[in-house]
């Protein structure tokens, strides 16, 4: 549904960006998806795929962390596009990856039965 909250919002930067379905729009515009700055706000076109709609989460996810951290600086998507396919291919093929990061970040937690001991200086 046009305007329908897709996820949740994100928490990008200190900023909360919304997710919504603008296929209509988008369609309009030829695209899969769009970043609109100055609302934080992640557009999808729901027309395409599943797989198609999560690479371009994840590559307006790229563009909306970019603005933030990046301010002022303009990326080339020619540098973004194929970074974003490549991030959506790493967390698509390492479901465990995400999950492992957060377990290291918080000093060691115990995920699936491994305890992360190089982050809180024990040694085997």
């Amino acid at each position: 549904m046009e305007g329908a909250a897709i996820i949740e919002p994100i928490k990008i930067g200190g900023f909360w960006a919304k997710v919504t379905d603008e296929s209509q729009a988008l369609a309009y515009q030829q695209l899969c998806g769009a970043w609109v700055g100055a609302r934080n706000h992640i557009q999808i076109n729901t027309a395409f795929d599943e797989q198609t709609q999560a690479e371009t989460l994840v590559h307006e996810v790229v563009h909306a962390i970019l603005a933030v951290y990046l301010e002022g600086v303009p990326v080339e998507e020619a540098f973004l596009a194929p970074f974003a396919q490549g991030l959506f291919q790493v967390i698509g093929d390492n479901p465990h990856l995400i999950e492992r990061v957060w377990a290291m970040a918080e000093g060691g937690r115990d995920v699936n039965g491994v305890k992360d001991t190089a982050s809180v200086g024990e040694k085997d």
